[in-house]
């Protein structure tokens, strides 16, 4: 059988079989087949990966100017409870939170301290039976002001050969399997401090690959 008809698969199960005088197909005839044609079971070697998280124009920008925006920000969230000055005194006395953690005020000749919730689990609970989103907003929030919710958005992906230990190699870096690792799931979280869970999506890549072929700008 020539190799052009074999690229081109111009061969039937039995022609195969006929012309290879086999009256089954084993597993050991296709080992033997797989070895013939230079193909090894063999470990899958690792990708080399980069973590962009890390690159120093990323770290300068999340340290000189997203938590800085975000911490002036977050007077505007439901981030906070408030304490009277003597019940914040005790959790001072008792070394459960440093003094410096809270904001001194006075309110119509009452003294309070504010709190962010993660300051203490306790707060955590205040903040939630205070309010259905986990807190109360600043008393230093900026008058006229519009209160804020961050939504964050994070996703993993499944892929099908990931968990493949071992696979079948070819000569010249030839895989046995889909060098993509195969469909996979994409599952996407959509999350936020108030809220919590707003929801959980779960798509196939082929779906991504199946649109990736359309031309928009025609259909």
């Amino acid at each position: 059988m020539s190799d052009e008809k074999i690229a081109k698969a111009e061969v039937t199960v039995e022609q195969l079989l006929r012309e290879s005088q086999l009256r089954v197909l084993s597993l050991k005839t296709v080992l033997s087949w797989m070895h013939v044609l230079g193909f090894k079971y063999e470990s899958r070697k690792k990708h080399f990966y980069v973590d962009n998280h890390e690159r120093s124009e990323v770290k300068k920008y999340r340290d000189k100017d997203f938590i800085l925006r975000y911490l002036d920000r977050e007077f505007r969230q439901h981030r906070w409870i408030r304490l009277l000055e003597t019940d914040a005194q005790k959790y001072i006395d008792d070394g459960e939170i440093s003094e410096t953690h809270g904001y001194n005020y006075v309110q119509n000749g009452i003294e309070f301290v504010e709190y962010h919730v993660d300051h203490h689990v306790d707060f955590q609970k205040m903040g939630a039976d205070a309010h259905a989103f986990g807190g109360l907003l600043s008393v230093r929030m900026p008058p006229g002001s519009k209160p804020v919710i961050v939504v964050g958005q994070d996703e993993a992906i499944f892929k099908q050969y990931l968990s493949m230990w071992k696979a079948w190699s070819g000569p010249g870096g030839l895989k046995a399997y889909n060098g993509s690792h195969g469909e996979g799931i994409v599952g996407v979280v959509v999350l936020n401090g108030e809220a919590k869970l707003l929801a959980v999506v779960e798509l196939v890549t082929s779906i991504f690959r199946e649109a990736a072929k359309i031309d928009y700008r025609r259909a």
